[in-house]
């Protein structure tokens, strides 16, 4: 018969050393590594998606959710006016003609308030009928 040694393990004494030297953080980084070692390429591989998709969506959140410090565009000084046009044909007097002046301050009020457009023009010339013609189709 043969001699039998029984040999004592030594693994648990420097295992128990070796967790007491890295800390609780090494025997959690080396079991991540592990296990990490076990999966799978597909596994991997959606797990590098989903990372993707919630970086994505981490990303686009903080770009549409930060503070712009530059003052607003202010609105355009453009009127805009309605589709309705209102027209004054004048005398050789223009403006200067104080029934003509009245008409177009009442027109430019009316048009402030309906955005109409106002518009005028002034005959030139002979003061007949047949000479404001010309400028009546002008603003027609």
């Amino acid at each position: 018969m043969a001699k039998q040694v029984r040999q004592v393990a030594q693994a648990r004494p420097a295992k128990q050393a070796r967790a007491s030297a890295g800390g609780r953080l090494a025997v959690v980084g080396r079991g991540a590594v592990a296990r990490l070692r076990s999966l799978s390429g597909r596994t991997i591989a959606l797990a590098a998606g989903a990372l993707a998709v919630v970086g994505a969506l981490v990303t686009t959140g903080a770009l549409l959710l930060r503070h712009d410090d530059r003052p607003p565009i202010p609105d355009t000084r453009a009127r805009h006016y309605t589709e309705t046009d209102a027209c004054l044909l004048t005398g050789k007097d223009g403006l200067n003609n104080s029934t003509a002046a009245d008409v177009w301050q009442g027109m430019q009020d009316a048009s402030r308030t309906t955005h109409a457009r106002v518009s005028y023009d002034q005959v030139t010339g002979e003061q007949s009928v047949g000479n404001t013609q010309p400028f009546l189709n002008g603003m027609l």
